[in-house]
């Protein structure tokens, strides 16, 4: 039933806006759950621009524009879901193959999340959250809004409200805040029964 389908971006809009191009009965209809953006804090590539809307500002222009129903799972909200030592050191001690090797994974992610954003202290569960998005959206706070993608200047691949759509109804929602207790735990504790069915 195609009105059930969620589509998860998790890297640059690319090839989802080249199918909207091609479909515009697609670009209306389609139910889209994005990883990428930054509406309420800076970039991680540059000060504006995080990195899957960097890879291709020109696409993911062209899906907020065109797209019905968007929603923004961006660094508003990626950034406060942390993985910790705390949450590896528990798959590790699962006992299990896979809960060591998936711990090591995570740790190495840690390691750079240290050497590059060391005030976060764990790293930010960035794709799985727009996954757990799709599924329960009452993990997230959104805000209502009509978005752009500068496509030029200093500000390239900045995600912001688009200034002349202001009063027309809005087509993409920007998750601003998140249950991250909740998830995090949720996230662990899935992985932790994985694990020890392996």
């Amino acid at each position: 039933h195609g009105a059930d389908l969620v589509i998860i971006p998790t890297g640059p809009s690319t090839t989802v806006a080249a199918a909207m191009r091609q479909d515009p009965s697609f670009a209306a209809n389609a139910h889209l759950v994005m990883m990428g953006g930054a509406l309420t804090v800076p970039g991680n590539v540059t000060p504006w621009s995080e990195a899957n809307i960097s890879q291709d500002p020109e696409a993911t222009d062209y899906l907020f524009r065109h797209a019905g129903d968007i929603t923004m799972v961006g660094l508003d909200v990626t950034l406060r879901t942390l993985l910790t030592a705390e949450e590896s050191a528990r798959w590790r001690a699962s006992g299990t193959r896979a809960g060591r090797i998936f711990a090591d994974m995570v740790d190495y992610y840690i390691g750079a999340y240290a050497t590059t954003s060391p005030y976060l202290g764990g790293c930010g569960l960035h794709d799985p959250l727009a996954v757990a998005v799709a599924a329960d959206a009452s993990l997230v706070d959104v805000l209502s809004i009509n978005l752009k993608t500068d496509t030029t200047g200093p500000t390239r691949g900045r995600t912001i409200a688009d200034e002349t759509r202001l009063s027309t109804p809005a087509t993409a929602k920007v998750a601003v805040g998140v249950d991250s207790e909740r998830f995090v735990r949720e996230f662990v504790e899935l992985l932790e029964t994985l694990f020890s069915e392996l």
